[in-house]
This record gives C-alpha cells, sequence and structure tokens, in this order.
C-alpha cells in the first residue's frame, strides 16, 4: 500500500484517506493505482458496507501536480495517458462500485479533485472547505468527469457558472447550490460521515447496492426497461432472508397492535 493512500476499517466502514499534505493531496500514479486497487477489492468484500472518502491535512484533494505540467514533465500526450491509464479508472471503477461512498471533504476540493468527491454519492462538508472547478483559470478543461456529474448533480445553469468562472464556494454556499449535502463542525467530520454512512449500511447490503444501481441506471433507461429490472431484482429479493425475517417482525407488530 502506498503511504500516499491509507486505508482503514471502522467495523464495517471503509475509511480512504489521501495522504499527501506536502503536494495538497495531488495525485500521482501510485496514489491512484492503489487507490483503485482498493476500489476493486472492497467492491466484493462483504465486511465493508460501505466507503468514506477524506483527505489528510487542510486540502481534500487538489487534483492534477500542476507543478508537474509546468516544469514540462508531462507532454500532451502523457497527460492523456495519465488521464486514461490512472484518474479515469477510478471514475469507471467508481461507477459499479454499488456500495454508498461518502466524500468528507475536510478542506479545499479543487479541480480534479472536487470531481473525485463528484464521483461519490454524498458529499459532507467541513465548514473550513472550499469547493471549485478551477481548470478554466489556468486555461484547461473538467478532465475528471466535472462535466459529466456536475451537471448531475447541481443542475445545467449551476454547472455551467462553476465551471466557466472558476468560481469557489465556501462550504455553506456549495450547501446552497446543492453540491455538498451537509455541513459540519471541521472537527466533528468523520464522526459525522461515519454517523450518516451507518443510516444506510445498517439495511440489508443486496437491497442497499441494489437501489443504488437501479437509482443511477435510471438516468439512461426508459421507463419499460427500467421497471423490467426493477421487477426482476423485486422478485429475487422477495426470496431473500432479509425480507422474510423483516416482513414477519413487521406483521407481528401489526397483531400484537390489534
Amino acid at each position: 500500500m502506498s503511504k500516499n493512500i491509507l486505508f482503514e476499517k471502522k467495523e464495517d466502514i471503509g475509511i480512504i484517506t489521501i495522504n499527501s499534505p506536502e503536494t495538497n493531496n495531488a495525485f500521482n500514479k501510485e496514489m491512484l493505482s492503489n487507490w483503485l486497487d482498493i476500489l476493486i477489492k472492497y467492491k466484493k468484500d462483504n465486511e465493508v458496507k460501505g466507503l468514506i472518502l477524506t483527505g489528510k491535512g487542510r486540502v481534500f484533494c487538489s487534483g492534477g501536480n500542476v507543478e508537474d505540467m509546468v516544469n514540462g514533465k508531462m507532454s500532451g500526450w502523457e497527460m492523456k495517458k495519465f488521464l486514461t491509464d490512472y484518474v479515469h479508472k477510478i471514475a469507471l471503477e467508481m461507477e459499479t462500485f454499488y456500495k454508498p461512498v461518502v466524500a468528507a471533504i475536510n478542506g479545499a476540493a479543487i479541480g480534479a479533485g472536487l470531481d473525485m468527491s463528484l464521483m461519490c454519492d454524498f458529499r459532507i462538508a467541513s465548514e473550513k472547505a472550499v469547493l471549485s472547478e478551477a481548470y478554466i483559470k489556468l486555461g484547461l478543461i473538467a478532465g475528471d468527469g466535472g462535466c459529466f456529474f456536475l451537471p448531475r448533480i447541481v443542475g445545467r445553469q449551476k454547472a455551467l457558472e462553476l465551471l466557466l468562472t472558476g468560481k469557489i464556494l465556501k462550504a455553506n454556499e456549495a450547501l446552497e447550490w446543492g453540491l455538498v449535502d451537509k455541513v459540519v463542525a471541521h472537527d466533528e467530520l468523520l464522526e459525522q460521515s461515519i454517523m450518516f454512512l451507518q443510516k444506510i449500511i445498517r439495511w440489508p447490503s443486496e437491497a442497499v447496492q441494489l437501489m443504488k444501481k437501479m437509482i443511477y441506471a435510471s438516468e439512461h433507461q426508459t421507463l419499460r426497461d427500467h421497471l423490467s429490472e426493477i421487477s426482476s431484482h423485486m422478485g429475487m429479493l422477495s426470496m431473500k432472508e432479509e425480507f422474510i425475517a423483516s416482513a414477519k417482525k413487521i406483521l407481528n407488530k401489526a397483531v400484537n397492535k390489534s
């Protein structure tokens, strides 16, 4: 495991920490490779029911290493390869990671760093967090999925404003824009994120994962196709012990009240 990416388990929650505060948690190949390995491993590991992504220090993630670009350490072709072979593999793996994922934004989330949080299902921000799609200020475009994720989260018009102006949002502004789901005291960020995730993972894992899968799938399905797939999943889940046991409890309570 890279020292630039840390992983720990708190009961059935996995916590990924971007751990390169000296570079403002900027990406490097080793970090991203190990990050991807964690996602692949815990996609199927039933000991982990959900993930939290956070950063070490005062920055959540600053995205790509601008210094390397400026110093000519990365040609245009190398930039494309870096995105395709490392950064984008995280996005594509997250697309089929059906366990719930919370971004615990501990500080500045800038450019690709913000994009990484947009891949998560929920964003909980520290009161000290600031968020910006700052690419345009460098004459770049959102290289890590920002143009894809942002309109789906805040709507097209707000996404256009954030992406085309490089506007910086403080935590409470991001909450008003619908970019984050909750703002909490800085010292309580991880605790609050764990508590939030626990409210979801307390339910049967298979149902949670299928619910998430179908919500995202509905964005590109027809209603007919969606209902057809839903009916298959419902038929399968209705035969599971989790459903039968839960239904019996509800029926017994109803009988006892009558």
